[in-house]
Parts: structure tokens; C-alpha cells; sequence
């Protein structure tokens, strides 16, 4: 949790639906670990609702936001790190957009030895690609924890659906396959 809280507070953001800023987090979860670490333990912890937040896009449209609270992100972040180190071994060695230690400076890297040893093609699959393959990797995910958690009374697939829903709204209103929570619970995708 040290670490997961760490990070958090590392990557800064806004507050969520609570108020509550960053800076206070810490002294937050000194206060109220007890509790929080029991409703864990028994699954009775329950995600509060994403603040949403609309930004305009240049071309008139608007961007959909999902915040969470400080908190969840917390508890998030602990979850994606258990999970990252579970899913990241299974990632192809030539897979540079959904590792959170692989980026695009790596792949372009990748690229150039590929090109030194002869090979004259590189091809970059970005924009339909990406957005299509976050909502299958989600959709992958979640069937996946499901699989192995049971659904009625673990927190972790009730938090999993918390997160989906977030998704499914978004999708539904936006008609956007992109996944406000990539940058917290599903960084292990990012």
C-alpha cells in the first residue's frame, strides 16, 4: 500500500466527488487505515461515485472525464500493481503501448534494431487500433478476473464492475471506446 500511495501522490490530479486535494491523502489514510483495511478484508469497501468533468476538445466536442476520489485511486493503484506483475508477463516482447514500463521511445528503439538487421518495413497501428484493443483488453480483464473471483462477494470484482460501469457510460454517451481509467486501475494496460 506504501507503494501504490506513493504513486499516487507522485501523479498528482484533481479531487474527486469528496473534495479531498493530493496533499491531504496521506494524513487521510493514517487516520482511517483501520477502517479501510477492514472493509477490504471483509469486501464491504464500495468506490464512491467519479466526478465528471467535461473539457472542450478544439474541434467543439467535449471530453468526458471520470475522476475518482483520492482514495480510490489509492485503493486502485494497489490493485493495479498486484495485477501488472500478473498480467505484464503475458504481454508480446513487441507490445510498447500497454506496459507501464514501455513507452514510445522504446518501440522506436525496437524499430531501429529491427532496421539494422535488414528489415526495411515498420509499421505503426495507432489510432483504430488502440481504441478498439483498450475495449477488448478491458472486456478481457474483467471476464477474466470474473473467471477467477468470485463475482457475489469479493471486493475486487465489485470494484471491477464499479470500473466498467464508469466504461460503459462513457461509451454509451460519448460513443468514445477510451477508458478514463487508464491511467488508474487499468494502468496495467497502459
Amino acid at each position: 500500500m506504501l507503494s501504490a500511495l506513493n504513486r499516487v501522490i507522485s501523479n498528482k490530479g484533481s479531487p474527486g466527488v469528496d473534495g479531498m486535494k493530493i496533499d491531504e491523502l496521506r494524513d487521510h489514510i493514517k487516520k482511517h487505515w483501520n477502517t479501510i483495511r477492514a472493509k477490504l478484508l471483509e469486501a464491504r469497501y464500495n468506490a464512491s461515485h467519479v466526478r465528471r468533468v467535461e473539457i472542450p476538445k478544439p474541434d467543439g466536442g467535449v471530453r468526458l472525464l471520470g475522476i475518482p476520489t483520492v482514495q480510490d485511486r489509492l485503493i486502485q493503484q494497489a490493485i493495479a500493481q498486484v495485477l501488472s506483475k500478473i498480467y505484464e508477463s503475458s504481454f508480446s516482447d513487441n507490445s510498447f503501448g500497454f506496459s507501464p514500463r514501455r513507452g514510445a521511445k522504446d518501440a522506436i528503439t525496437k524499430s531501429k534494431e529491427y532496421i539494422n538487421q535488414g528489415n526495411r518495413w515498420v509499421v505503426d497501428m495507432y489510432l483504430f487500433i488502440t481504441f478498439c484493443f483498450r475495449t477488448f483488453i478491458l472486456i478481457f480483464t474483467a471476464i477474466t478476473i470474473f473467471t477467477f473471483i468470485d463475482a457475489n462477494s469479493s471486493f475486487i470484482s465489485r470494484f471491477c464492475f464499479f470500473v466498467l460501469e464508469g466504461f460503459f457510460y462513457r461509451m454509451h454517451k460519448c460513443s468514445n471506446l477510451y477508458l478514463c481509467y487508464s491511467t488508474y486501475f487499468i494502468s496495467i494496460l497502459n
